[in-house]
């Protein structure tokens, strides 16, 4: 008998053939997406093994998009907290995911250049010097933290950055990149 182990996020029919076993090992997500053009299913004609342990249940079995999702306003309410950060000029986000941009001018949202000045760089190396780590896009930082995070080690991460954005000013200042 043929084993599979794999994990997916997708859309349309999923068919695990007689003959065939999906196992879903711990840590695996298997998602479909709600796709407007057709249903997903998943059809199982062979077998079906779901493993977990002790350190990695099945997401389902510990709520993982559930504790996301209570916690997504906070971290939100986190994420907004920096629109009045004079580098950023626009503070987004939705469910977990966050994004910060960072300009030259708060006002008319002129961005640094990113050859010369590379700020969303600062800014980055900035967090990762504090342990950090999040994603440099040029003229915008995400946030993307492990969904089982809670809300003290959101605090933190929130403080980081703050800290990250703090230094990156001050060194944009000292520089003269940043008059505001």
């Amino acid at each position: 008998m043929k084993t599979v182990r794999w994990g997916m996020i997708g859309c349309g029919d999923v068919t695990v053939a007689s003959g065939a076993t999906l196992t879903i090992g711990p840590g695996v997500i298997v998602k479909f997406l709600n796709c407007a053009s057709t249903a997903s299913r998943l059809i199982i004609s062979g077998g079906l093994v779901a493993n977990g342990t002790a350190a990695q249940k099945i997401y389902d079995e510990i709520d993982l998009f559930g504790h996301a999702k209570r916690l997504s306003p906070t971290f939100q309410k986190h994420i907004k907290s920096f629109a009045d950060h004079p580098l950023v000029g626009e503070a987004m986000g939705i469910g977990m995911f966050g994004a910060l941009e960072v300009v030259k001018d708060k006002k008319t949202k002129e961005a640094f250049d990113l050859a010369t000045v590379g700020a969303g760089l600062k800014v980055y190396n900035q967090a990762v010097a504090r342990g950090l780590f999040i994603r440099n896009m040029g003229d915008r930082i995400a946030i993307c933290p492990p969904l089982i995070i809670n809300e003290t080690e959101l605090a933190d991460l929130f403080g980081r950055l703050r800290q990250s954005f703090d230094a990156s000013l001050a060194d944009l200042k000292s520089e003269g990149h940043f008059k505001g």
